[in-house]
Formats: C-alpha cells, sequence, structure tokens
C-alpha cells in the first residue's frame, strides 16, 4: 500500500479519520494524499454531489479567499507532532463534483473518510458524500462512524453473496492481522430457494484448492440483506463490517438502490467497501 486518500472539509469528524489514516500510514510506509474541499458560504450551491453548475469566474475571488484560509488551516494542523515525518501532499477541489472526478486521477490503494450517514428522504436526495466516494472510487473504501477510535479490528464481519461469486481467497487492501476474518455472513432472501447445506456447497465447490471454511460461513434468513447484515454485526459484537459491491450508478441506483450503502448508512461502526471488477 502506497497512497492513502482522505478526503476532508477541515470538520471535526473529517480530521479525525486523518489521524486513523496516519497511523495505518506509519504501519505500512504510505503517503498521504490529503484532498480538500473549499466549502464557504458563498460557494454552498457547489458543495451537492449532483451539481451540475459550472464553477463560474465570478466565483473566482471567493474560492481564493476560501481557499488561502483553508490551505492555512491545514498546514498549521500538518504542523502536529502526529503528523512529523509522514509525506502528506495537500491539493485542494473546488467541488465535490471535481473532487470524485480527481480519484481516478491519483489512484489510491486506500480511501479512509469519516461519514455521519444519511438516512430516509435525505438518502435518496441527496445522498452521503461517503456514499458518492463508495460509488465512485476503484479501490477500498474505508469508512469510520462517529465515536472514531484507534482503528484496530478484532471481530470482523464479512458478508458475502454467492450469486456474485466472490473468490474464497478475499482480497485485502491492508494487513489486518495474522487469523483470518472472522465470519463470513451470507443472507438468503425470503425468496431463495437453496438449502443451507446448497450454499455452503456452492462457496467450497468455487476454489478447491483453498475451501472456505464452512466453520466460519453463517446463514442467516432476513427479509432485508442490510438489515441482516446489521443485525448479525450487533449479535456477534462486531467491529468492521466487510462489503463486496459492484457499484450502480445513475438511474439504477436510484431504482434498485445498493446494499452497501444502505449498510454505509444505517451503520454505527466502521464499514470497509471492496469493488469487485
Amino acid at each position: 500500500m502506497k497512497t492513502i486518500l482522505v478526503p476532508t472539509d477541515l470538520s471535526p469528524i473529517s480530521l479525525q479519520a486523518l489521524e486513523r489514516a496516519a497511523e495505518l500510514t506509519r504501519t505500512y510506509s504510505a503517503r498521504i494524499l490529503l484532498l480538500h474541499t473549499v466549502i464557504d458560504e458563498d460557494l454552498t450551491y457547489l458543495s451537492s454531489a449532483d451539481s451540475t453548475l459550472e464553477f463560474s469566474e465570478d466565483l473566482l475571488p471567493a474560492f481564493e479567499k476560501a481557499r488561502h484560509r483553508d490551505e492555512a488551516q491545514l498546514k498549521a494542523l500538518l504542523s502536529d507532532p502526529l503528523y512529523q515525518g509522514i509525506e502528506i501532499q495537500i491539493e485542494v477541489g473546488k467541488t465535490l463534483k471535481g473532487f470524485l472526478d480527481c480519484l481516478s486521477d491519483y489512484n489510491p490503494d486506500l480511501i479512509i473518510m469519516a461519514s455521519e450517514g444519511a438516512s430516509g428522504l435525505k438518502a435518496w436526495t441527496e445522498g452521503s458524500h461517503a456514499g458518492a466516494v463508495m460509488r465512485q472510487a476503484c479501490c477500498p473504501v474505508l469508512i469510520l462512524k462517529e465515536p472514531i477510535k484507534p482503528f484496530h479490528p478484532e471481530r470482523i464481519v464479512t458478508a458475502i453473496d454467492v450469486d456474485n461469486r466472490i473468490p474464497t481467497t478475499l482480497p485485502k487492501p491492508f494487513f489486518m492481522g495474522t487469523r483470518e476474518w472472522d465470519d463470513y455472513l451470507f443472507v438468503m432472501k425470503p425468496f431463495d430457494t437453496r438449502s443451507e447445506e446448497e450454499i455452503k456447497q456452492l462457496m467450497t465447490a468455487w476454489d478447491e484448492n483453498q475451501p472456505l471454511d464452512t466453520s466460519r460461513l453463517h446463514i442467516i434468513r432476513h427479509s432485508s440483506s442490510a438489515t441482516g447484515i446489521l443485525e448479525y454485526a450487533a449479535k456477534v459484537s462486531a467491529d468492521l463490517v466487510v462489503l463486496f459491491t459492484h457499484a450502480r450508478k445513475g438511474i439504477q441506483h436510484f431504482l434498485y438502490g445498493s446494499v452497501a450503502e444502505s449498510v454505509l448508512n444505517r451503520a454505527e461502526l466502521p464499514v470497509l467497501i471492496i469493488h469487485l471488477s
């Protein structure tokens, strides 16, 4: 792992995510790309993930003033001993839309961000910034939730979907200890007519050389995949949920939603999103 991208708007919660990124950076000798979006009362309308407005030249003076203000705050922040010896590159963007476009340009190995989530109507009309990043990013995304604690997961629940043919040798964006991930969880919906034994056989048949330890495969029945995942994570006192997703975009996302984003918005514990190609 070489580059960890951390989005920030200088809010307390985003700065806590930066602290967690610094811890991982020291462990893996990586660098941090600190991507900041300028937020200012004169630029409020540009903060929407769905904004199609161009950055007007008329707004340039207000943007430059806010940019210089924020850059000074960032430089003062990074003078803290916590960040000494860490390579941190600061990039400032004009809008969230422009920020999302930058994700592919920088090609990070991991994105770490904090989110308060979004629920109900807000989740459908405005969405959460974390969800927008999750859909756009090509690398794993680690979303931390308040209260943000040092990131040392001890009980991990990895939700899997046999229909997506996820390999049994699951990709990891960074080392999480010598032990295997604790629990593999499959949520059976009411219309799934297969038996639990059939599900286990499908899992072990995917990779004969490295079959999944079915003793760690937990199968539950629930009408909602997202709710089933969250209820199981709470039951076993998990401190991290790992999800694999094929990102949905545009009208497909609006009509069908995304299990990963639903979990992200409702979770009270960190969520690691890994995209499948």
